[in-house]
């Protein structure tokens, strides 16, 4: 089965696929919390839901750190390239290790429109028999759900 978790901008997608987590600890994924220095914001991080390891994942492009390993930028954003690889090793994990559900925060342009980012993580979960949360922004959902020609879904509004 497929849940959807859903919303618009700041509506606590990724709050809700941490408490949707602990409701099944069983599983296993990632999050892209917010991280804030003194209260402003400063970055996206990933984190492993099991391990809770983080690292950073964007940045805005006009707060980019020395030696930052841009895998690709898109609009106010440049994302990693190794976070995206630390992405795709948890997805891998998973899938090997029989894994459900599996937790994927957040799908949106660079996967819907550019066929990048979390998107080969998408395809390769969407191929198994796993139970999946996905976070996205509501006025992406139904690309999402066409695109990839879900089936069954739940959905999540927030």
């Amino acid at each position: 089965m497929i849940h959807l978790v859903t919303g618009g901008i700041n509506t606590g997608k990724t709050t809700k696929m941490v408490e949707l987590y602990k409701q099944n600890p069983h599983g296993d994924g990632f999050v892209c919390p917010k991280v804030y220095t003194k209260g402003i914001f400063c970055r996206y991080d990933i984190r492993h839901l099991q391990s809770g390891h983080s690292m950073p994942f964007a940045y805005p492009v006009d707060a980019v750190p020395e030696n930052w390993d841009e895998q690709i930028r898109y609009g106010k954003y440049t994302f990693s390239a190794q976070a995206f690889f630390f992405a795709e090793t948890i997805a891998d994990q998973s899938i090997k290790d029989h894994i459900s559900p599996l937790f994927l925060d957040e799908l949106g342009p660079l996967e819907l429109d550019l066929h990048q980012g979390f998107y080969s993580i998408l395809k390769k979960i969407l191929s198994q028999d796993i139970d999946l949360y996905i976070s996205i922004r509501k006025s992406r959902m139904n690309d999402l759900a066409n695109y990839f020609n879900m089936g069954k879904t739940h959905i999540i509004f927030l």
